[in-house]
């Protein structure tokens, strides 16, 4: 096959536009990224276990009209179930990080909310270690109480905490009063 003079001016030019690019990634300088995923809400609370565990454990959070945001209602006027996992006995054992469950509470009225985790299904036996927290969102988001959990057993409903709004919207007081939920009750799976 013979080149002709317009087909090697085409290799020059695309080894030249390579040479650029190359070039340009060494010497531009990085672009700034966000660490963080903006979500569009006041509060989050989030359920995390451990990665390896095939336990089902659920979140549980209610607002001061008693509405609760969960798996059996994943949006109720003032809230929202972000992310409902089901431990790692699912067989979609692909994320990086551990199991977790997220709910958004989208308003900031004044009162009482409380957030409850319920060890739903046991697919093996021992306890379960788990962490809630309750993060203020928005430009400075931080961590507003942290608590660790141990659940012994199927049907375990722990309150982790319950915090109280002020009417601006800031966290005026948090408490670890127990808290039932009718929502949670109950065994759980038939495993």
């Amino acid at each position: 096959m013979r080149r002709t003079d317009g087909s090697i001016a085409w290799a020059a030019l695309d080894l030249l536009c390579c040479l650029l690019l190359v070039v340009y990634t060494l010497i531009a300088p990085p672009r700034a990224r966000s660490s963080e995923i903006v979500t569009q809400g006041a509060y989050a609370i989030v359920l995390e276990w451990p990665r390896a565990s095939t336990d089902d454990l659920d979140l549980y959070v209610q607002d001061p009209s008693h509405k609760v945001a969960w798996y059996g209602q994943r949006d109720p006027p003032s809230m929202q179930l972000e992310h409902d996992d089901l431990g790692s006995a699912t067989g979609t054992n692909y994320q990086v990080g551990p199991n977790y469950e997220r709910i958004i509470v989208r308003t900031t009225t004044a009162g009482t909310y409380a957030a409850v985790v319920h060890l739903y299904c046991q697919a093996t036996p021992g306890p379960v270690r788990a962490t809630v927290e309750l993060w203020k969102l928005g430009t400075n988001q931080r961590p507003v109480t942290i608590r660790r959990l141990v659940l012994s057993r199927r049907g375990d409903q722990q309150t982790a905490f319950r915090w109280t709004l002020d009417g601006g919207g800031s966290v005026a007081s948090t408490d670890r009063l127990p808290v039932t939920l009718p929502q949670a009750a109950g065994v759980g799976c038939d495993k």
